[in-house]
């Protein structure tokens, strides 16, 4: 695990991003995950909530870019990368 929030709305939701490319909803209250977000390129290295615009989970990776997920759709709703797309070497 390489991030771990409460929901800013809804505190019985957890988010939590990993270095296996997954972010994972759990829902603490229904005691089960309600959401994977997966990608096929770089494992998560953080993991942080927009407090506005749907409350929206962003993460990064070791590829250089920035992700947005939506908590109702399995696909990032936006991503940015550097145009330079210098990579992160841990």
């Amino acid at each position: 695990v390489t991030g771990l929030l409460v929901d800013h709305a809804q505190s019985h939701l957890v988010h939590s991003s990993s270095a296996d490319k997954t972010v994972v909803t759990i829902d603490l209250k229904a005691e089960r995950r309600c959401m994977v977000h997966m990608t096929r390129d770089f494992g998560f290295t953080s993991l942080t909530q927009r407090k506005e615009h749907e409350l929206e989970l962003v993460t990064a990776d070791v590829d250089g870019r920035v992700l947005f997920w939506d908590c109702d759709i399995a696909d990032a709703v936006q991503k940015w990368q550097d145009p330079s797309r210098l990579r992160i070497n841990l």
